[in-house]
């Protein structure tokens, strides 16, 4: 009979001490929570977890916190999605993944209670080797970054020293000769001093009355005199109201020299020094006749 109860004194204390040691054991194991789902953390545990929008991550038991790599997600130019890495988070709370995310749980810390642990078991073998990934998809390019702003405009240089006079260009070729004399009865009012050539065209395109002799009626067929001309009515028109001009332009060309014949028109001396030439770009008085 004594020794039935010293065999279940024992019986019961051998027992006692299992549910003790397996109590003990199964607190210190370390554990996460996904989706409010405790999972252990052990050797054979395996990372990265990757946990996707909306999922929900917490620490479990001996668990002090949990490293994540926080992913965007982007649509890929050629299909499918790229993970744009973002942020390193500490999880030490109940967390949810953010809309358009994806979390990679890349390791834990362990509280320092989980050093305390049964007797380690024998290790396993090792296993084979698994294949070597692929490598992942690059990345997209991120944006160009904006453009600086302009620099400040440099210092004017100093003014070059002047260039030498070009060569003088060749003589332009030799002008019609105008329209010769011929009859006239009219001449017209001073038209201003002008050019040659505008002087020519003023004619041509001049719609007034006569200034001598005087009429009334608008004439529009006028044209350039001729050095005898201008020689003629000076001689025998009536000065006009205005008076006679100085130099005034011919249509005649000068033989000897490049340029046009112009006449001392208030002359009354009559010679030679009456008559000159000169170039047609300067400004001499323009009289037509009809």
């Amino acid at each position: 009979m004594k020794k039935k109860n010293e065999l279940k004194i024992a019986l019961t204390l051998m027992l006692g001490l299992m549910l003790v040691t397996s109590n003990v054991k199964s607190q210190n194991y370390p554990s996460i929570k996904i989706d409010g789902n405790e999972v252990l953390i052990s050797d054979i545990s395996k990372f990265p977890y990757w946990l996707t929008a909306g999922q929900t991550l917490d620490i479990g038991s001996n668990v002090y916190a949990i490293s994540v790599l926080q992913y965007y997600i982007s649509p890929a130019a050629g299909g499918g999605n790229d993970l744009l890495f973002e942020s390193v988070l500490n999880i030490t709370s109940l967390q949810t993944v953010p809309i358009g995310k994806a979390w990679k749980v890349e390791s834990v810390g362990l509280d320092m209670s989980a050093a305390v642990a049964g007797a380690t078991g024998a290790t396993g073998a090792t296993g084979p080797q698994g294949p070597t990934g692929n490598d992942g998809a690059t990345g997209p390019t991120g944006p160009t970054g904006p453009t600086g702003p302009a620099g400040n405009d440099g210092a004017t240089g100093p003014t070059g020293p002047a260039g030498n006079d070009g060569a003088t260009g060749a003589t332009g070729p030799t002008g019609a000769t105008g329209p010769g004399g011929g009859k006239f009865s009219y001449i017209s009012p001073s038209q201003g001093n002008k050019t040659w050539t505008n002087c020519y065209t003023a004619c041509l395109n001049l719609s007034s009355a006569p200034a001598s002799p005087v009429s009334a009626t608008i004439y529009t067929d006028w044209r350039m005199p001729s050095s005898a001309e201008i020689y003629y009515y000076r001689k025998t028109f009536t000065a006009p109201a205005s008076g006679w001009g100085g130099n005034t332009w011919s249509n005649i060309m000068s033989n000897a020299n490049p340029g046009f014949e112009i006449v001392l028109e208030s002359s009354s001396a009559w010679t030679t020094s009456d008559l000159s030439w000169d170039n047609e770009y300067n400004l001499r008085n323009c009289r037509c006749v009809r």
